[in-house]
């Protein structure tokens, strides 16, 4: 790559964004070329010369920066789709790159990634990775602006269709100059030459990344009425069901204000010398410490406590979508490669219990279904991988190799139980959930203090007898993990307790990284690579590719190893076919010693719960609906 003159920058304005993250039409392209134009040079195109001008600059051969680009090319491939095309092939050979993910990254090899806080200027508040606060800390400018009605940022939508050459001057001058601040972000991280920039060797992967969860971002979710109306019923039929037992039972008083004293008293009757306190010595009367209670009263009330968080959390946002698309934000990459969902919190929505199902309310639009793919036990595969590729070898690694459906939760199981063959069902379920903990949790790094605190997060009472019986079997089982560990903490004290972690295939560097992410961040970012390459390539099929069977369906949700799309109901064999392999590729790409598993799974509704389901006759996959939908 160019790294000096041979240089494109854009950007695009557009009318004014609602509510929802929907690609907006575009009013202007403005763009410039090399290192010495001026805000005065920039080229400002409407109309039909927007697109003659995007070709021009794709077809020049030479990178092409954008500050988001993620946004500037959604908006590029709504306002003409002939541009698809070219937009994803240059995106696939890194012609197309985006500068905020570039400062994203610095940050990351810095290990200062979240540590950049919302940057206070004279017009404005501004978040660490927008273009005014990256401009005001490598700058010292100050490009924030107002968010009054003046503001030229906000009223664009007035100069569509207008001629250019009867455009305010301002208006012209606050379109070049956020490309001139651009291309100024450029030069200056190039001569500051921080982590090699621009050649960044995840750069091209993470501004793909983008760009896909912006297509999700933009195709958005509807909603279940009827859905939406049980889950906001139940929710309050059991808060006020629970309520009324806490106030006979004398826990709460009649103006729905607890007594804690009463509370804490009744839950240290039941717990006894196991009753968890808070660091200043209080009884604990959290959900899970109420859980754990042998109390009818106060395990109700601790499921009130979830109901509370489903009502004025969750009920708001899946109200949203009964009216139009719910447009949830993605940011492409977090510390360790993985991606975080917000407004809705997608990827953090609990599961279903009872009546309280947040998922189910997410329903395909008409006459289409939902199409989801995870991949199976990814990140115990990643996890070998990464064993392979820094010891040399692995016994985890072995067993997927020898069967590629090989469970390593069960495999760690049975090794760790001599009887296994005389065990229940019950019991062969409970070792298994140990081992899976064991497996997830110490391939973290984490120490016995740390993995107690974890395994009671998902409703497991462990002694640190139990906790290091398993650790022991652990390393039995992967002995392998010794050297791993043992390699890392040679490194921390080589760096004087902290070290950088640097990403096997992808090259991206974490700075600043404790024993406990030096461990993770490998295989949880190994698998965030896979997934997101897997994401870009589906898109592609679906948006580009008319010969696949993905082509016209649409991305709606990525939980970081599963994909799910929207299809018509007519093609979802097909489609589920297809979207599977895909991920194989996709994920083998940066996992190629390991065989990769996908199961592809067709429901009416989104649910943790659905499960393949086959057509008995042809074997086609069919689509999954609940039982019983109230």
């Amino acid at each position: 790559m160019s790294t000096i003159s041979d240089v494109w920058f854009f950007d695009t304005e557009t009318h004014l964004i609602q509510e929802g993250q929907q690609a907006p039409p575009i009013v202007c392209l403005q763009a410039g070329y090399g290192q010495h134009f001026k805000s005065i040079d920039v080229e400002v195109s409407t109309g039909t010369s927007i697109s003659s001008k995007f070709r021009e600059m794709i077809a020049s051969g030479r990178p092409i920066f954008a500050f988001n680009s993620a946004f500037d090319l959604t908006v590029m491939m709504a306002h003409d789709p002939s541009l698809i095309g070219l937009i994803f092939d240059a995106l696939d050979r890194g012609q197309i790159l985006c500068l905020m993910l570039a400062e994203r990254l610095i940050h990351n090899a810095e290990g200062t990634l979240n540590a950049t806080g919302r940057i206070k200027l004279a017009h404005d508040t501004v978040g660490p990775f927008s273009l005014a606060a990256c401009v005001w800390r490598r700058l010292s400018i100050d490009v924030s602006e107002g968010k009054s009605e003046s503001s030229w940022r906000l009223r664009y939508k007035e100069l569509d269709g207008v001629n250019l050459s009867e455009w305010p001057t301002d208006a012209v001058a606050y379109a070049q100059n956020d490309v001139f601040v651009t291309k100024e972000l450029y030069f200056n991280l190039l001569n500051s030459n921080e982590t090699q920039f621009p050649d960044l060797p995840d750069l091209p992967a993470r501004t793909r990344a983008a760009l896909s969860l912006r297509l999700m971002e933009c195709w958005g979710l509807v909603t279940d009425s009827v859905q939406v109306s049980i889950l906001e019923n139940s929710a309050s039929s059991l808060i006020s069901a629970a309520s009324e037992r806490m106030v006979n039972a004398g826990l709460m008083r009649s103006d729905g204000t607890l007594d804690l004293e009463a509370l804490r008293l009744r839950v240290e009757s039941n717990l006894g010398k196991s009753t968890p306190k808070t660091e200043k010595g209080f009884i604990k009367t959290d959900r899970q410490t109420l859980a754990s209670c042998d109390d009818e009263v106060l395990k109700e009330w601790s499921g009130a406590g979830f109901a509370r968080k489903v009502l004025n959390t969750f009920v708001p946002i899946v109200k949203r979508g009964i009216f139009g698309p719910v447009h949830a934000r993605y940011q492409s990459m977090v510390e360790t490669g993985r991606t975080s969902c917000s407004n809705p919190p997608l990827q953090q929505i609990p599961r279903s219990v009872g009546d309280l199902g947040v998922r189910e309310c997410f329903v395909p639009r008409p006459g289409k279904a939902y199409v989801a793919a995870d991949y199976d036990a990814i990140e115990m595969r990643t996890f070998a991988q990464v064993l392979l590729d820094q010891i040399g070898h692995s016994k985890l690694a072995e067993g997927f190799i020898k069967n590629p459906r090989f469970d390593p939760h069960t495999h760690l199981a049975k090794s760790m139980n001599k009887n296994w063959r005389y065990l229940s069902d019950k019991q062969r379920k409970n070792a298994r959930q140990r081992a899976k903990l064991a497996n997830f949790g110490y391939a973290g790094g984490l120490g016995i203090s740390t993995f107690l605190r974890y395994a009671a997060g998902f409703g497991l009472s462990l002694t640190n007898r139990d906790a290091q019986s398993l650790k022991s079997g652990w390393f039995q089982a992967y002995p392998e993990v010794r050297e791993y560990f043992h390699k890392i903490s040679h490194d921390l004290s080589l760096n004087r307790g902290s070290s950088s972690v640097v990403h096997a295939r992808s090259l991206r560097v974490r700075g600043n990284c404790t024993f406990t992410q030096c461990a993770n961040t490998p295989f949880q970012g190994m698998t965030a690579d896979g997934a997101l390459h897997s994401l870009f390539l589906s898109c592609r099929e679906m948006y580009d590719d008319r010969s696949s069977p993905l082509w016209g369906c649409r991305p709606a949700i990525f939980i970081h190893d599963e994909i799910i799309i929207e299809c018509d109901i007519g093609k979802v064999h097909e489609a589920g076919m297809r979207l599977a392999k895909v991920m194989e590729i996709g994920m083998q790409h940066y996992v190629p010693d390991i065989p990769i598993t996908v199961e592809p799974v067709a429901m009416s509704r989104w649910s943790k719960d659905a499960c393949a389901t086959h057509d008995e006759e042809s074997g086609r996959l069919s689509i999954w609906t609940p039982q019983t939908t109230n």
